[in-house]
């Protein structure tokens, strides 16, 4: 799907006569795939980062070739078992370009460190029956699991190890601070604030939040200390509840999108009732309800029909200003600030 994070798992491994490379990989031969004539897979591009000398193992290594974040862990375990002395391997991801590789790191060094020890304890990775019965399907399991929406995996590997990974995203900035001139505008119904449970202040400052009000006359109005309105405002916007927008004034200019040219005319009909719905200054006006609704269903009529629609007349039954303020929010409208004024 479009929104997957990540694309490729794969497990890769020093080879004495071919030097490094990749044994097991999910979904197979994704980092082998044909490019065009004169161009490098992704893994003969970085292969030379996915097993490395001893400086750089133990660290995770992120990479960014071909639209894509190539993210590895080298790993080196030193016995005498093994062929000079050491066996090195290398677990690793393949993200989406867009998206953030840094919550994928403890991911990886933990996967990374599961096999090492796994290897320690069972010789795993050293038994070729057993690496072969054993990785492949942890990868293709961590593939799903981390595209899955709650980004999370957790797997019985034998009898004595388990795996579980979770996927943290990293918070998200704090808000801009609000503006003692800027107007707060609600974007989810009243009924979907009571799924929150804010403190006293913002439940207060809430009930005064009208599409139209400023910040410094919601203080006013609501003889809150305008710091802490202004405080309880920038919650409200970190977590999406409103949007800010410049005051309405009848000297602003504005310039329409091509959505609001398709709201007009009748393409985007839903649109065109939310806006009615934000906007219009009592219910149920007998200009709108009567004259200009299809069959009093309370629905704006579309383009197609023969109704003939005196907007001169609908606008006297709307609030200019928060008629303003819903185009402002939804795109239909752009602020145009002129220099020199």
């Amino acid at each position: 799907p479009d929104k997957c994070p990540v694309f490729a798992v794969f497990y890769a491994e020093f080879d004495i006569k071919k030097g490094p490379v990749v044994r097991y990989q999910s979904p197979k031969n994704f980092l082998d795939l044909n490019l065009p004539e004169g161009g490098q897979s992704i893994f003969d591009s970085t292969s030379e980062y996915i097993i490395t000398g001893s400086e750089l193992t133990g660290k995770i290594i992120t990479l960014s070739t071909h639209d894509v974040h190539v993210m590895t862990r080298p790993t080196q375990i030193t016995n005498e078992k093994y062929e000079r002395n050491s066996l090195l391997f290398s677990i690793g991801m393949v993200l989406r370009r867009a998206a953030d590789p840094r919550p994928f790191r403890p991911l990886i060094s933990k996967l990374a460190m599961t096999l090492r020890n796994m290897e320690i304890e069972s010789g795993i990775l050293s038994d070729p029956i057993k690496v072969r019965r054993t990785i492949q399907p942890l990868l293709e399991r961590v593939l799903i699991s981390m595209n899955s929406p709650r980004w999370e995996c957790n797997l019985l590997l034998d009898r004595s190890t388990s795996l579980n990974l979770k996927l943290f995203h990293p918070p998200k900035p704090p808000a801009s601070p609000v503006r003692n001139y800027q107007v707060p505008v609600l974007l989810v119904r009243d009924f979907q604030l009571g799924y929150y449970e804010w403190d006293l202040a913002i439940n207060w400052v809430i009930l005064h939040i009208d599409g139209i009000t400023n910040a410094r006359q919601i203080s006013v109005k609501a003889e809150v200390d305008l710091e802490m309105v202004l405080a309880c405002l920038r919650v409200l916007k970190h977590h999406g509840i409103i949007s800010v927008v410049d005051m309405f004034l009848y000297t602003n200019r504005y310039e329409c999108t091509e959505r609001a040219a398709a709201m007009l005319t009748g393409r985007e009909d839903k649109l065109l009732q939310e806006a009615m719905d934000f906007a219009v200054k009592r219910p149920q006006q007998h200009g709108v309800t009567d004259e200009h609704k299809n069959n009093n269903t309370g629905k704006i009529p579309s383009s197609s029909s023969p109704i003939n629609i005196n907007w001169n007349e609908i606008f006297k039954e709307f609030d200019h200003r928060r008629f303003i303020t819903f185009g402002v929010v939804n795109g239909l409208l752009i602020r145009v600030h002129s220099y020199p004024f």
